[in-house]
């Protein structure tokens, strides 16, 4: 299982324990993780171009309807974007109050819980603030359950009860995917990937065509410079001047 953790830190607000989340996950048999930290949306946006991912995993500050980073805030649709664009999974949205709508909001989807899920990925918010103990706990125990190959809904809740052990039995919220809007997702992919698969035809075809054409100037120039060519040009050369030495004696004879 390949994991993206984003350790999403904000310079307005404490450092995070995520050292320790970070060690354990990446001791849990089955997973393989890449990390970003002090994320920006431009390295997170970069990381995911990089290779494929089954979960991303969130750690940081949030608040309803947006997540802070080194650098600024990251809106629900933007990272459904970016997660959707690149078939990741599962999202977990370890920040307090992610589950919740921005007071004032004036679309639909304003909340993780409602945007990612909408973009065909199974996402785990948060309802309302959470210890680092208890979200420690949960992250782990989901993701070496998700690793070792349960279902996400029974990955979930044996992280529940997990988390349940320190207190915690209400912020995480399992959000699943749109079907639909996940096929739609895919066809959507899988034709952007024929339009890529058209272009390299085409391009195959023009490059074949160019190579043809190099062969033919190839073949001419090699015939330009056959000797055996050459060699009759020689012997035409030198018969025609013959003939004219045979003509210019003649003339010559005939005045004389």
């Amino acid at each position: 299982m390949n994991v993206l953790a984003v350790v999403a830190a904000s310079p307005d607000l404490p450092r995070l324990a995520s050292s320790e989340e970070l060690a354990r996950i990446q001791e849990a048999p089955g997973v393989t993780m890449r990390v970003v930290t002090d994320a920006t949306a431009a390295r997170v946006a970069r990381m995911l171009s990089m290779e494929q991912y089954d979960a991303v995993l969130w750690i940081g500050h949030g608040e309803a309807g947006s997540l802070l980073t080194q650098d600024g805030r990251i809106d629900p649709q933007w990272l459904a974007a970016q997660l959707s664009s690149r078939r990741v999974k599962t999202a977990i949205i370890a920040t307090c109050w992610s589950s919740l709508r921005p007071v004032g909001g004036q679309q639909a989807a304003q909340s993780f819980a409602d945007a990612l899920p909408a973009s065909g990925i199974d996402t785990i918010t948060m309802q309302t603030s959470v210890s680092d103990r208890a979200a420690i706990e949960f992250d782990v125990e989901l993701l070496t359950q998700l690793a070792a190959g349960l279902s996400l809904r029974t990955a979930y809740q044996v992280a529940l009860n997990r988390a349940a052990q320190f207190g915690e039995v209400q912020a995480p919220q399992l959000s699943r995917r749109d079907s639909d809007q996940q096929a739609d997702v895919l066809r959507n992919m899988d034709a952007r990937v024929e339009d890529i698969q058209d272009t390299q035809r085409q391009m195959q075809h023009s490059l074949d065509r160019l190579e043809e054409r190099l062969a033919v100037v190839e073949r001419d120039l090699r015939q330009m410079h056959n000797p055996h060519i050459d060699r009759q040009y020689l012997v035409v050369g030198a018969v025609v001047m013959a003939a004219m030495l045979i003509l210019l004696l003649f003339v010559t004879w005939r005045l004389i």
